[in-house]
């Protein structure tokens, strides 16, 4: 997924005007998933905990203060559900692309190197 970038450390993304959210990996499925989202990004109270809302909150953002926003990944949520894995890889890297023509918030996703065979990134970085 040529949207996401790879590094072992989110420190490097670190910076006044930019919000970096670790994601956990332990999000099993996506209610759970859709909780820690909208908590961690402060969806709107509207959000509807669908794949969607997710999707159009992603590439809203406009609530948040900061200027960019890191999504950083040690490892991917929804291991036991390979098709919901997908969708989030899905809506994450068209969030990303969206996110590129716009100059009010900048949205990026960082993944471990360790994820690159699992992303079919291998090489790239």
């Amino acid at each position: 997924m040529a949207s996401f970038i790879l590094a072992s450390d989110s420190s490097a993304f670190r910076a006044s005007d930019t919000l970096v959210l670790e994601v956990d990996p332990r999000l099993a499925d996506k209610t759970a998933l859709f909780a820690w989202f909208a908590n961690r990004l402060k969806f709107p109270e509207h959000f509807g905990s669908n794949w969607d809302a997710f999707d159009e909150s992603l590439r809203d953002l406009s609530w948040i203060d900061q200027r960019k926003v890191v999504l950083f990944h040690r490892d991917l949520p929804l291991a036991s559900n390979p098709k919901d894995q997908l969708t989030y890889l899905d809506v994450l890297a068209s969030a990303v692309q969206d996110w590129q023509s716009d100059a009010s918030h900048e949205l990026v996703v960082v993944m471990d190197p360790s994820l690159a065979i699992r992303l079919g990134v291998a090489g790239r970085g």
